[in-house]
């Protein structure tokens, strides 16, 4: 049975949940897990026991490989709860499990689901616009071993949209890649594993929208700071062409904080000078009113 919800629906048919788990088991993506309240991410994938379609299609177990980073592999020992999420071809697939056990140091026992809140599968987070003239490049790899050249046209740390004119084998959504993404100006190369979730032709020239299927947490962490960066260039050219006060009003309240600082390095002077005033102000206003004390 399937219920609606806010996010996508609630799915609690046995049967439904393990046709879902086959599905992932075959395509073989990594997959995060986060552990009790924590909003840490651990990076995981299913084990390759030869057991493991068994215990899913008959509704009993988990096996997942051991978690990245590895501290995680004890936390979970003592955990109440683990969240996980993992995509197949259609949906994100989010689901409340419980540890059972550490079988090997190969494997970690997971409860089966009796529940899954789904939803349309979306890249993360806010895409940056890649300006071209950043000189940003993507190498992407196919299985076989051809690569082919790419400029990308956003990022976030989800996902990548990017754009070629050379000629190139037709593939189709769900096929995988080895993407690396390149600023020579900056020195910065970041590599991640992709998955397409949409390709099409405009104009003469193709373009890919990739997610990301990050296996490890250095490098969903090297993508977080190659799309912080980028983030960070785009204010700075947005207050290059409408002022300061703008690009603040209209920056996230998570991104606040770290912009003020950037931008605060090359400023040091004139906030001293700003608080500076600001006490004598307050001075100014409240001596006055002080009055001596008559001692006893």
């Amino acid at each position: 049975m399937a219920e609606k919800n806010k996010k996508g629906k609630s799915v609690t048919d046995p049967e439904e949940i393990k046709k879902i788990f086959v599905q992932a088991l075959l395509e073989d993506n990594p997959f995060q897990l986060q552990i009790g309240t924590q909003v840490f991410v651990y990076y995981t994938r299913f084990v390759h026991d030869p057991y493991l379609a068994e215990y899913i299609e008959n509704g009993v177990r988990l096996l997942i490989a051991p978690l990245d980073p590895p501290i995680g592999n004890i936390k979970i020992i003592k955990s109440k709860f683990v969240t996980l999420e993992l995509f197949t071809e259609f949906y994100l697939v989010n689901a409340k499990l419980h540890f059972l056990s550490r079988p090997n140091p190969e494997s970690i026992e997971l409860s089966f689901p009796t529940k899954l809140n789904i939803g349309k599968q979306k890249r993360d987070s806010i895409r940056v616009v890649i300006d071209p003239i950043w000189g940003l490049e993507v190498k992407a790899i196919r299985p076989s071993g051809i690569s082919f050249s790419g400029i990308p046209t956003d990022l976030s740390t989800g996902g990548i949209c990017f754009s070629t004119e050379t000629s190139i084998p037709i593939m189709t959504k769900q096929f995988r890649l080895l993407l690396i993404i390149i600023w020579p100006s900056r020195g910065v190369e970041v590599q991640a594993k992709a998955i397409l979730i949409k390709y099409h032709d405009k104009e003469g020239d193709i373009f890919f929208r990739a997610k990301f299927l990050f296996e490890s947490y250095d490098e969903a962490r090297a993508m977080e700071e190659l799309a912080t960066a980028l983030q960070i260039r785009e204010i700075k050219k947005r207050e290059d062409l409408f002022g300061i006060k703008k690009v603040m009003d209209n920056a996230s309240k998570a991104n606040k904080a770290s912009i003020a600082e950037e931008l605060s390095e090359e400023k040091p002077e004139k906030q001293k000078s700003i608080t500076s005033k600001k006490l004598k102000k307050f001075l100014i206003t409240v001596k006055p009113k002080l009055k001596k004390q008559p001692s006893h």
